[in-house]
């Protein structure tokens, strides 16, 4: 019995109505968020965005060497 009442009662006033819920800076950075990862996936680009992120890796991989071997020689140079 009282779950056909609770039931009822949903039914009139609950179902289909909005539920409020805080909009905080953190919700609005998600929302933006998903937005973005959303438009990412729906354009294909998301092949595109990892092989930049890879090109970029290995440039930063390749500075670090140059840097790394000018090291060297500045030591070596100072040594003789």
């Amino acid at each position: 019995m009282f779950q056909a009442k609770y039931h009822e009662d949903f039914e009139k006033n609950i179902k289909g109505s909005k539920i409020q819920v805080a909009d905080d800076p953190e919700t609005q950075r998600l929302r933006q968020l998903n937005a973005i990862v959303s438009q990412v996936e729906y354009k294909g680009l998301k092949e595109k965005v990892t092989e930049m992120e890879t090109h970029r890796q290995n440039v930063t991989a390749q500075g670090t060497v140059i840097i790394i071997i000018i090291i060297i020689i500045i030591i070596i140079i100072t040594i003789m």
